[in-house]
């Protein structure tokens, strides 16, 4: 294929989200709500050097009946529809590519569920009557010169956050 067409595969990582009640004593009359923004990364060149970075945000919103109360979360995401956290895939145009998730700008430390060399993302904030909110940044990239198809490239991932 001509390398202008493949520049114009657009890539989409869909974020899904679910909640677990609360899993100990810890504030048991909080109320805590989740939610994400697709991470895109637009166009992917597959003959560049260099990787293909992009962000999303989640949003942890708690709240509580009590006075403040401190809540404590731990955010897990799930390796996808295929792959593993080594190496998520999104599937589309009748190829695979490879991306993966990070807590961190650096892309360094695999966001998972704690296992297979992943990391969960933990944290605190205090609820109070009025919704607290809590926004945290999803870090993705694509390795680069991945030979594949122009086309729509996709995954879904689920977000737990126990708490």
């Amino acid at each position: 294929m001509p390398q202008s067409f493949l520049r114009h595969a657009a890539l989409a990582l869909l974020l899904a989200c679910g909640l677990s009640a609360p899993a100990s004593a810890a504030c048991l009359s909080c109320t805590c709500s989740v939610s994400a923004t697709g991470l895109r990364f637009g166009h992917f060149d597959p003959v560049s050097p260099t990787p293909t970075s992009s962000t999303s945000q989640l949003r942890l919103s708690c709240w509580t009946t009590r006075s403040p109360e401190l809540v404590t979360y731990e955010v897990a995401l799930s390796h996808g529809l295929s792959g593993s956290f080594a190496t998520r895939l999104m599937l589309g145009a009748g190829d695979q590519l490879a991306y993966n998730l990070y807590t961190d700008s650096a892309h360094t430390t695999i966001w998972g569920d704690g296992t297979g060399g992943s990391t969960t993302l933990s944290g605190s904030m205090t609820a109070t009557r009025r919704r607290q909110r809590t926004d945290l940044t999803v870090y993705g990239q694509i390795p680069p010169q991945q030979i594949v198809r122009a086309g729509n490239y996709a995954d879904t991932i689920v977000v737990t956050i126990n708490y």
